[in-house]
């Protein structure tokens, strides 16, 4: 097994059985929001279960909820539980999106960028519920983000992620939605540099949407594709 919170496997079943825990959780700490436009978000004082159920064949939703409720304190964590070979395709038009072949330049792009534009890379993370798992492969996890900038304004963000597990209970696809907006307005008003500065030194073709313009396989600057 890959994952110290498994707790064993059924002798004879391809099931796995995971910790049990109650189908509530009664320890979440109120939300308060930062929003100027928005009173607190109706955020429950305790997580209810869909399926509380825990003898499933990939992950139930209390592991789940133990998975990735400690974002917060540790951004890392949910890459944790990711497959090496994990795909991970972020949604939308805007800096983070597009589709990632390992793990590793998933977080990096997005997760530890982001992080680094939030005051002392400290995030509220809480789970708005989860769907799915137990005896099927896909879950949905929907997350609220609330912080607060490297200038001092309040930032929030709800993320939506669908997961895809397998038996051993690590992530093999991923899926995600951001609000483009709030994401490329964070970037904006807290990062130094966009992208790139006169420190940075290019050995790869950044030619943007539109792609390498015709001529490039006409001169020597095909060769070098």
């Amino acid at each position: 097994m890959r994952l110290s919170t498994l707790s064993s496997l059924l002798l004879g079943s391809s099931s796995i059985v995971f910790a049990r825990v109650p189908p509530t959780v009664d320890n979440q700490e109120p939300i308060k929001s930062t929003s100027y436009f928005l009173d607190d978000p109706d955020f429950p004082s305790h997580f209810e279960f869909e399926n509380p159920e825990t003898n499933c064949k990939y992950v139930s939703q209390p592991w789940i909820y133990n998975a990735f409720n400690s974002v917060s304190e540790d951004m890392e964590a949910v890459f944790k539980y990711a497959h090496p070979d994990l795909h991970v395709r972020i949604m939308g038009h805007h800096p983070f999106a597009g589709y990632y072949h390992n793990p590793k330049m998933a977080f990096v792009n997005s997760l530890w960028r982001l992080n680094n534009c939030l005051k002392d890379a400290k995030v509220d993370a809480k789970l708005w519920a989860i769907h799915g798992g137990c005896d099927q492969a896909w879950s949905v996890q929907e997350f609220y983000f609330n912080a607060t900038t490297n200038k001092g304004q309040p930032w929030e963000l709800t993320s939506l992620w669908v997961s895809r597990w397998d038996e051993d209970g690590l992530i093999r696809e991923v899926r995600t939605w951001v609000d483009a907006g709030q994401i490329m307005r964070t970037l904006w008003d807290n990062e130094i540099w966009f992208n790139s500065s006169d420190r940075v030194h290019h050995y790869d073709f950044i030619p943007g949407p539109g792609g390498l313009p015709p001529i490039a396989n006409k001169t020597e600057l095909g060769g070098e594709l």
